[in-house]
């Protein structure tokens, strides 16, 4: 799709945006766009590898993460 609005993606899904007075550098891979006004995202879904636990992980497990310089409470669902 190409210059066409969409209401939400999908894994897998390649999409872009244009962001009229933002560096490109200012963006990065696995950020996540909203506007903070109005209707701020307030949850992402992310697969994710973790390398190295030295016990067993199951639904419910609650660590500490840091995605690009923001501090937050994850938790695993499934």
């Amino acid at each position: 799709m190409h210059h066409e609005a969409l209401s939400g993606a999908l894994p897998g899904d390649n999409m872009g945006c244009n962001v009229q007075n933002m560096p490109v550098k200012d963006v990065c891979c696995g950020n996540i766009a909203g506007d903070s006004t109005k209707d701020p995202p307030m949850e992402a879904t992310a697969q994710v590898i973790i390398l190295n636990h030295p016990g067993q992980i199951s639904a419910g497990y609650a660590p500490y993460w840091i995605a690009t310089q923001l501090p937050l409470l994850a938790r695993l669902l499934n």
